[in-house]
């Protein structure tokens, strides 16, 4: 019997079993020298197979099986925003911990950069990947881990895919406990400020301000969501357009609802530029206006006032990423969710207080 193989068809053990009448498994264990009794007429049969068919192993695939490269790869969105710096710490530091090595990719918001990233990966045969508040490219990922790879998400409230570990957390629940916190101070008139709904973590924030001001017998009120009218810039995450956009967002809202008594803000760069617009018009916070943010960034703590916000433990993050992954690699633990929410908690501070 003769099989004809296609000219841009790899040849696979698969093919080669098909040609001589042999199983899968005898060929591969003659083809990768186990150590298994096959009598010596199948071993030349499978070899002779091999050489006429032009086979050639793929080598990524069993690297990959192997799990023996000791590096793993990380995707986020921006090296240049300031939330990343201190989950990536956390890797290094667990990595180093274990003997493992990362390659970091910052896509960047570049359309098909995340996909090149994958391939790079995994021709790289990293041992797992790590992808961190993106949206994840689902072929790529499901294609890897066929190949033997272990896949960890960090994403919103539900996991992306039940193949992959997951690292969830409840961001309608933060903005919930951000929007409560000025309730329960007397606030009644709070508005929001937020990039372009684009992604499922801006959206869910605003179904947890809408939730909390619900529970609280308030009703939403479309004008107090300011949305920054320009998103980050398509070649490079662009700090200063959100703080720049706070500043902005600050100006309209004190033109269109100078009532409003409490603002939160998307995160603390936009928090930052809120505060600033919020100063250059004259006005005081919190004893004007009470602001809080997300995120807990390295200047929350440093700046007058300090900022009120939700802290996410970045530090911790990147280290559980890395262990949980690594036992993954070198256990072969099965796929699971990991609810993180009580990593991420409000911190109050001196931004919010009673209305005026």
């Amino acid at each position: 019997m003769v099989i004809k193989i296609g000219k841009d068809k790899r040849v696979t053990i698969y093919d080669i079993a098909e040609k001589i009448g042999a199983s899968p498994s005898t060929v591969s264990r003659v083809l990768g020298n186990i150590d298994y009794p096959v009598s010596l007429e199948l071993r030349e049969r499978v070899l002779e197979a091999a050489k006429t068919m032009n086979y050639h192993p793929n080598l990524i695939a069993r690297n990959l099986k192997k799990r023996n490269s000791r590096n793993i790869g990380i995707i986020i969105p921006s090296i240049d925003n300031p939330f990343y710096p201190s989950v990536i710490r956390g890797i290094e530091d667990a990595a180093y911990a274990e003997d493992y090595t990362f390659t970091l990719c910052s896509c960047d918001n570049i359309d098909g950069r995340e996909e090149t990233y994958f391939k790079q990966l995994t021709e790289n045969n990293v041992s797992g990947i790590i992808t961190i508040f993106t949206q994840p490219q689902m072929a790529s990922l499901k294609s890897y881990m066929k190949l033997g790879g272990v896949v960890l998400t960090v994403h919103g409230e539900k996991p992306i895919n039940k193949d992959f570990i997951s690292f969830c957390f409840d961001h309608q629940q933060q903005a919930y406990d951000a929007t409560t916190h000025l309730i329960e101070y007397g606030h009644r008139k709070i508005a929001f400020f937020i990039a372009p709904l684009i992604n499922s973590i801006r959206r869910l924030k605003i179904e947890g301000y809408k939730k909390a001001l619900a529970a609280a017998g308030i009703e939403f009120d479309l004008r107090y969501c300011y949305f920054q009218e320009k998103e980050s810039s398509l070649n490079y995450y662009d700090n200063s357009l959100e703080s720049q956009g706070g500043y902005e967002l600050a100006q309209r809202m004190l033109k269109d609802t100078p009532e409003v008594t409490g603002i939160i803000c998307m995160n603390d760069m936009m928090a930052l530029g809120c505060i600033s617009g919020l100063k250059e018009s004259g006005y005081s916070v919190p004893q004007d206006y009470s602001v809080v943010g997300f995120d807990d960034l390295f200047f929350s703590n440093l700046i007058s006032p300090k900022i009120t916000t939700v802290r996410l433990e970045k530090y911790k993050l990147g280290q559980m990423a890395v262990k949980t992954i690594i036992e993954a690699i070198e256990k072969g633990c099965e796929a699971k969710q990991y609810d993180l929410s009580k990593y991420a908690y409000l911190v109050v501070r001196e931004s919010s207080g009673k209305p005026r």
